[in-house]
């Protein structure tokens, strides 16, 4: 343990409403603080520890991360600072190549999405390779009831911090594959649905009518920053997503379709985030006057051990870049805050009563430094 910071932390009163109206609520608060840790990286290990993931089994700490290099999942623990096993799913005949493989730590086994192939596995835990499917390009894991036309692309939650529904389950997000930031000012951009699940047994994809907010293209003004929502997997078949141009998070039960939606609203992290024309956002003067003062919601997380959502707000002013991370409650409402670092990645890494963020890059070539969140409820 290193430095030490002093943690910020609000009583803050939440009024949470959903579609069925709700009282005000006093939250209670979280008690908080942060440390650095420094762990150390042997030579047969990769220095990016972004797209990882973790778990806490028989009482210890794991990170799990996809090695490029050697094509296998390393299990590196916290508390004993070390690789303490490797995995190896790929073979010659089933090779990612050399592209990041996204890993989430899951039930005797593994799911992975990526590789050269876009593909989502599930692997035990020897590595054996249980199920594939590919959903981008038309390979040997044809998803059933996907067409591959090449211009809509299902994946899976956020890119580094992946998320499962059930043991087999996970949640989708249909996105326009060849999607930028002018995108949102397109017609077709709006013209399907956007959430889905995928049984990774079965194969079958399930859709939803899910849209973007009527608001958020309207008489020419929309919101070219956030043309991917924010969405997560929680423990009961739902999924939690927001578009991160208001304080609402929605909850889509795919066991029912019933959407739910939560106005949370956070007094000590006030929203500046509005519509813009595409010619001023593609004009250079228009973009960087539209984009030097900004706040708004970009990230949704599920941590297991607290059954609660942690919302990441991103708030640049003067092309300075501060992160608000929210802890959510069961019930929505925030119950601890605290501000990161940007030198760390914005991904957390849960574990009982811990948050974990590495540094984001070029820390050190043997050592990875950690910013560690501890709730002492």
């Amino acid at each position: 343990m290193s430095q030490r910071f002093t943690v910020f932390t609000f009583l803050l009163l939440i009024i949470v409403s959903c579609h069925s109206g709700q009282e005000t609520v006093l939250a209670p608060q979280l008690s908080l603080s942060i440390d650095e840790v420094k762990m150390p990286i042997p030579d047969d290990m990769p220095n990016d520890w972004y797209a990882v993931s973790s778990s806490f089994e028989n009482g210890a700490r794991v990170l799990h991360m996809y090695d490029q290099n050697q094509k296998n999942i390393i299990q590196y623990s916290l508390d004993q600072k070390r690789i303490i096993n490797r995995v190896y799913p790929f073979s010659d005949t089933l090779d990612p190549g050399n592209v990041p493989v996204n890993v989430y730590r899951m039930e005797n086994g593994y799911f992975l999405s990526g590789g050269i192939r876009q593909e989502f596995l599930l692997v035990g835990d020897d590595g054996t390779l249980k199920n594939l499917w590919n959903y981008y390009y038309p390979w040997s894991g044809l998803i059933k009831n996907w067409n591959y036309n090449f211009k809509y692309r299902p994946r899976s939650s956020a890119t580094s911090s992946l998320s499962m529904l059930n043991k087999q389950t996970i949640p989708i997000y249909i996105e326009l594959a060849n999607v930028s930031y002018d995108a949102v000012y397109r017609d077709d951009f709006y013209d399907y649905d956007l959430f889905g699940t995928l049984d990774l047994h079965t194969g079958i994809l399930e859709r939803f009518p899910v849209r973007f907010p009527e608001n958020f293209n309207r008489n020419g003004l929309s919101y070219p920053m956030r043309f991917i929502p924010s969405f997560t997997a929680l423990a009961d078949g739902k999924i939690a997503y927001s578009f991160g141009i208001d304080d609402t998070i929605h909850v889509l039960d795919t066991k029912t379709g019933e959407i739910t939606d939560f106005s949370i609203p956070n007094p000590n992290f006030l929203l500046n985030i509005r519509p813009v024309d595409q010619a001023t956002f593609m004009n250079r003067n228009g973009y960087v006057e539209f984009t030097s003062n900004l706040s708004y919601y970009s990230g949704l997380y599920y941590d297991p051990y607290r059954n609660g959502l942690v919302r990441m707000g991103l708030k640049k002013e003067s092309n300075r870049l501060t992160r608000i991370y929210e802890l959510l409650d069961e019930n929505m409402n925030i119950v601890g805050q605290f501000e990161q670092p940007s030198q760390y990645s914005p991904t957390p890494f849960f574990f009982p009563n811990e948050i974990w963020f590495p540094f984001q890059m070029g820390y050190a070539e043997n050592e990875m430094k950690l910013l560690r969140v501890i709730i002492e409820d």
